[in-house]
């Protein structure tokens, strides 16, 4: 019984109200943005709270699992984009914004050529 998968359940109505209230008000930020990673970084946050507050139904019951196993170029597409953002703004902490984009795009490229990879080789066994 420990070792079962739980499935996340859509959060409360209340929950995704805040989560859409927090994301205009961060969106609002942009206004006075001046370096690109802080546009970006604005921009993905806000994405991923709104994302949240519509929380679409087939992300919490499985529907858009076949979905992704029938379009594996735009699910890496879509890897590429949302792990490449993600180590872009990481690293623009620390490195100069270019060589932020340099060292981030090929690691997510790298990380979704590999996870087609792994999606077809498991899907080929079974």
């Amino acid at each position: 019984m420990a070792l079962e998968k739980s499935r996340a359940s859509r959060p409360p109505r209340w929950v995704r109200i805040v989560l859409g209230a927090v994301a205009v008000i961060w969106a609002l930020g942009l206004i006075t943005a001046d370096e690109p990673s802080d546009v970006v970084f604005r921009v993905f946050f806000c994405g991923s709270l709104g994302l949240q507050a519509v929380a679409p139904r087939g992300l919490y019951d499985g529907r858009f699992n076949a979905w992704l196993r029938a379009h594996p170029v735009v699910n890496a597409g879509l890897t590429i984009l949302l792990l490449g953002t993600a180590l872009y703004v990481g690293l623009s902490i620390f490195l100069a914004d270019w060589l932020g984009v340099v060292i981030a795009l090929p690691l997510a490229a790298g990380a979704a050529a590999w996870a087609a990879y792994r999606a077809r080789s498991v899907e080929q066994t079974t």
